[in-house]
């Protein structure tokens, strides 16, 4: 037995469906227009039968080209540096909430005159706290940070050297194999810088020695005329110098020193965990 429909729904599914066969035969005339001109291109016929239109793109698509269109608006250079230095990274916000928050130690003053710190960081003095019953966050450890802080610590540009206590407390107490990794790391730096000095002075006692000729201005001038006869007539000897140069730039490359500031991080972080090593001045 069919169900019985009331003559009020009845007449509204009539009227819908009415509606929707009108509005089909619409379109279809609409895109059977369209489709029988030939000045369509195939793309513009896709484009009619997708639901966009003969003059462009759908509303969707002109949406977004428009969008693309606007240029950004370039900020000057010292602008773009200043607003650099004015981003605070999570991984030295992770560092600061480590010492301020898991050591409760008051932070030093040139991390906090760093403009990436005192845009972005509230500090608030224990007393203040007190007085006011703030309620203090609590610090999180988190791995993926803290990897952060080990791959970048030997680069002075990422973390820059004001947080060189908070680095060395955060480490202090590391273990494990990131802590061989990085001692280990630490170590090679400390004898790089020995391994320049001592170059430093070899090439200084070869010089006094005169086992290092140093060639007079004539004898520049000479070279340097009989290199100009020799370029045309002879380039892979001067390529294959080049080569020769490029090798040995590479290998002086290899025995330049640490920064002064890398080397303060490294024999800090040395020292607070107790390990021997011998800096040649």
């Amino acid at each position: 037995m069919s169900e019985h429909v009331p003559a009020w729904k009845r007449f509204q599914i009539r009227k819908s469906d009415e509606g929707k066969k009108a509005e089909d035969e619409l379109d279809s005339l609409i895109v059977s227009t369209h489709l029988s001109t030939g000045s369509l291109s195939k793309k513009e016929k896709k484009r009619i039968i997708r639901g966009g239109n003969a003059d462009g793109a759908s509303t969707g698509n002109r949406v977004a080209k428009k969008s693309k269109d606007r240029k950004r608006e370039k900020l000057a250079k010292e602008d773009r540096l200043k607003k650099k230095d004015s981003v605070l990274k999570d991984q030295l916000r992770y560092l600061i909430d480590f010492y301020t928050l898991k050591l409760e130690l008051e932070l030093p003053e040139a991390v906090k005159e760093l403009p990436s710190v005192s845009e972005n960081v509230k500090i608030v003095s224990p007393t203040e706290e007190t007085e006011r019953n703030v309620v203090r966050d609590v610090w999180k450890y988190s791995k993926q940070k803290q990897n952060w802080l080990i791959k970048h610590f030997f680069i002075v540009d990422e973390i820059p050297s004001a947080f060189d206590p908070l680095l060395v407390k955060y480490f202090q107490d590391l273990q494990g194999g990131s802590k061989d990794r990085l001692q280990a790391s630490c170590l090679e730096t400390v004898e790089k810088q020995n391994k320049y000095l001592q170059k430093q002075k070899d090439d200084m006692a070869k010089l006094v020695l005169g086992e290092v000729n140093v060639p007079s201005e004539g004898q520049e001038k000479e070279s340097a005329d009989n290199e100009s006869k020799d370029k045309d007539t002879d380039l892979k000897v001067s390529a294959a110098s080049n080569v020769a140069e490029a090798k040995e730039s590479d290998k002086t490359n290899e025995l330049l020193p640490p920064s002064t500031e890398l080397l303060e991080r490294v024999c800090s972080m040395l020292d607070s965990w107790g390990v021997k090593y011998e800096l040649d001045s």
